[in-house]
């Protein structure tokens, strides 16, 4: 694809008029349409101008590469519906206060099992099908965490797990609606290790967790049960 179309496949994702989309990067009509209509290549200070407006998408107009580098994305996928990471962090800091009440307001927690390794579990705060979220960009007006796989878990033969109470705590005290809306989703090992590594799920690659233990732990966190104990050991509810 040449760059030329790639800058209307940009426009298009982005869902501007050409005259729409002048304004914003401040050159005229005329010089879009000649890319556009003619083919022309763009000069070195346009494409740095809609690089320096839509940094999220300068990888791939320059070069046509699919690769995900940092903030780095590819308009046309955004069709196909997906959400990028925008923000990591380890579960044992959520205790700290990197969840914001403004974070997670009007927000849902899903987690994302990969679903042939029960210890790699994720959670995304804010999960919209209808939502697009950009890295760095200046549509993005509510952000979400991706905790990082590894240190949480449904499986109770597996360490880790009291950063899931934590996590619930947490939560709870700024948003119990968040708990009873939170969802269980799962991904392959090839798209939970494209999420993880390169910042991308696409919501059409997301499944129904099918294993009952994991899923009957997933509903004991829901409602408040004090799951991370041994299973011989009676469970107690938490009331609030």
């Amino acid at each position: 694809m040449s760059i030329s179309k790639r800058l209307i496949e940009l426009r298009n994702t982005l869902g501007l008029t050409r005259k729409k989309f002048c304004e914003e990067i401040g050159v005229s009509i005329r010089t879009i349409e000649g890319i556009e209509n003619g083919g022309n290549t763009p000069r070195s200070d346009l494409v740095e101008k809609i690089v320096t407006k839509w940094p999220e998408f300068g990888l791939w107009l320059i070069s046509g590469s699919l690769e995900f580098r940092s903030e780095q994305t590819c308009p046309n996928i955004i069709h196909k519906k997906q959400i990028n990471i925008v923000e990591s962090c380890d579960p044992k800091f959520i205790t700290h206060g990197l969840i914001s009440t403004r974070l997670i307001e009007d927000s849902e927690i899903t987690f994302i099992q990969n679903l042939g390794n029960p210890s790699q579990l994720a959670a995304i705060l804010k999960l919209e099908e209808t939502t697009v979220y950009a890295l760095n960009s200046t549509r993005l007006k509510d952000g979400f965490i991706w905790l990082n796989e590894g240190v949480i878990s449904f499986d109770k033969s597996i360490d880790g797990r009291n950063y899931l109470r934590s996590l619930r705590e947490k939560l709870s005290a700024l948003n119990e609606e968040i708990i009873s809306s939170s969802k269980y989703k799962g991904l392959s090992p090839n798209d939970f290790e494209l999420a993880k590594n390169q910042g991308v799920i696409l919501f059409e690659s997301l499944q129904n967790v099918q294993d009952n233990k994991l899923l009957k732990s997933f509903e004991e966190w829901k409602k408040g049960g004090n799951y991370i104990w041994p299973e011989n050991i009676e469970y107690t509810t938490i009331t609030r």
